[in-house]
């Protein structure tokens, strides 16, 4: 299963490509359908981008992806939508990392995170663990983030890595605590707004803190996300990042041979068609 979060870099990428060099708030992020993708089969995926007939000034975004390359519209499935405005971005005041951490006493390895993962059913890929270090405290968690190894020779390709904002959404589980004693995992399946202001780094903090307690219900909870250098430079916001209750169930989450799907999407062929922009590619061959 592809991470989420890799809908920002799809997002960020296409903008680019639309206009370089200018700033875009990214809203409304919905992740309607996993994207798998399998080591022994292609997947080709689609960025749509069009505009808002309601509010002229926003662009529609769609992920999109079928097993065939094919132009019949029925063989497409939506994997997220969101909304995307031009904005002038001001950068937000600098974290106190040092009044964060001071706040964040219990200290969880990395080992015991993914472990945790696995034994609630949910086995993430060594490509995939970014995670270092996470401090928890009173409703708010802060991460350390080191993006592994095998993405280091691409990373300067990307504005926000996949990798890197999929680690930042799964130090919040550390805010609900030893997840293989629950019968529920908390996943994310929307985003009400995302901001970048710089490219992430290598190494990275994420601050997650806690804004809405769980509903009557118990079935969703929505958490403010932040990335910031280790000085507490803000380079990136993730606001009511939201999150539902489901069953544990065993899946992997390790979604390629490491060095194909990220990397090939860099590369993917753009064309202007009517008045939108298809953004196409797929995984290689074998």
């Amino acid at each position: 299963v592809l991470p989420g979060a890799s809908v920002i870099e799809f997002m960020a990428a296409a903008t680019q490509y639309l206009q370089p060099n200018k700033n875009y708030r990214l809203s409304q992020i919905v992740f309607s359908r996993p994207l798998s993708v399998a080591a022994s089969s292609e997947v080709w995926t689609q960025v749509l981008i069009t505009k808002d007939i309601q509010h002229n000034q926003t662009l529609r975004f769609y992920l999109r992806s079928s097993l065939e390359n094919s132009g019949t519209e029925s063989h497409w499935k939506d994997n997220a939508t969101a909304s995307i405005t031009e904005a002038t971005l001001n950068n937000p005041t600098a974290l106190d990392i040092g009044k964060i951490t001071a706040r964040c006493s219990q200290l969880l390895s990395a080992e015991q995170i993914y472990q945790g993962f696995a034994d609630a059913g949910l086995n993430y890929g060594e490509a995939l663990q970014a995670l270092t270090e996470v401090k928890v405290g009173e409703n708010e968690v802060l991460a350390q983030l080191q993006l592994p190894d095998i993405w280091l020779e691409s990373s300067a390709a990307y504005q926000v890595h996949p990798v890197l904002a999929d680690a930042a959404l799964q130090a919040l589980a550390g805010l609900f605590r030893q997840p293989e004693q629950s019968e529920y995992l908390y996943v994310p399946f929307a985003i009400d707004e995302v901001c970048i202001y710089n490219p992430l780094p290598n190494r990275v903090l994420s601050w997650g803190k806690l804004k809405q307690t769980r509903d009557s219900s118990g079935e969703t909870i929505a958490a403010d996300v932040i990335l910031a250098t280790p000085e507490g430079e803000v380079l990136l916001e993730m606001k009511q990042v939201r999150l539902r209750r489901i069953a544990k169930q065993h899946s992997s989450i390790n979604p390629f041979p490491a060095e194909d799907y990220l990397l090939k999407h860099r590369r993917a062929k753009a064309a202007r068609c009517g008045g939108s922009l298809r953004y196409r590619d797929c995984r290689a061959e074998g």
